[in-house]
């Protein structure tokens, strides 16, 4: 079930104008909610400072009404706050951009992402492969990864093409191939360039999802335990235990 908790008295209008108009339409209608009420809706979405919801079930005969934005409750809350990210990432006096925290909100979102032990390790394991969310694109410029046959790349410039992007670093041609089919663009075959703008946070959300981190976290694993799933060993073992601290502290 959907719905507006409202955190103060207002009104729900027919019209989206101010109901204190001189020249409201005949038919203007309006209707008095309390504050800590909740009104149940089908869908919802944003007019300028205004929702326009469809409502169930209907008030005097009518479904679709206008809700003051500021009124009500944000019917569709970040699963974790911006400032929360930043202290995790140690971002205090180098803040993330709203863009960056808007496409990692989807991210948490999509891939349910969703709970306390979920998000933690999450933002702790992200923090430590990107620095801090610092560097999105692999520093390095891919050559290394030339004929690597067992992340795909077979044709020739498919290392620079497909070097490590996003959070998580996802790399080579069939990782690339696999996001792609995924998200029903192929376009991410034209390369790292293309994903770092279009597509933020959700190749690490897909690699979290595919490798069942959110089961692997709801039993409990500690640090080290997602550590070896996402790294394969134990590499930066130590920050990402600190960063998981930071999560314990600010989360």
């Amino acid at each position: 079930m959907d719905f507006l908790t409202a955190n103060r008295n207002t009104i729900l209008k027919s019209h989206l104008m101010d109901s204190n108009s001189e020249s409201l339409p005949s038919d203007f209608k309006s209707v008095q909610i309390k504050k800590g009420q909740k009104v149940v809706y089908n869908w919802i979405k944003k007019e300028k400072n205004h929702y326009l919801v469809e409502i169930k079930p209907p008030i005097e005969g009518r479904f679709n009404w206008y809700a003051f934005v500021g009124h009500f409750d944000d019917p569709n809350p970040p699963v974790v706050r911006k400032d929360q990210v930043e202290a995790v990432m140690d971002r205090l006096n180098d803040k993330i951009t709203d863009l960056q925290f808007q496409k990692l909100d989807e991210c948490l979102k999509r891939f349910d992402i969703t709970t306390v032990q979920r998000v933690r390790h999450f933002l702790s394991q992200i923090a430590h492969e990107s620095a801090g969310l610092r560097y999105l694109v692999e520093i390095h410029d891919g050559s290394n990864y030339e004929g690597r046959k067992d992340l795909g790349n077979t044709r020739p410039g498919d290392g620079r093409k497909f070097r490590g992007v996003d959070a998580l670093q996802m790399t080579g041609r069939a990782n690339y191939q696999a996001f792609a089919n995924y998200i029903g663009d192929q376009r991410v075959m034209e390369g790292w360039r293309y994903v770092s703008e279009k597509y933020l946070f959700l190749p690490s959300g897909l690699w979290w999802e595919n490798n069942k981190m959110n089961e692997l976290c709801d039993r409990g694993a500690t640090v080290e335990q997602i550590t070896r799933r996402v790294n394969g060993g134990t590499n930066g073992l130590a920050e990402r235990e600190r960063y998981y601290a930071r999560a314990l502290n600010f989360i």
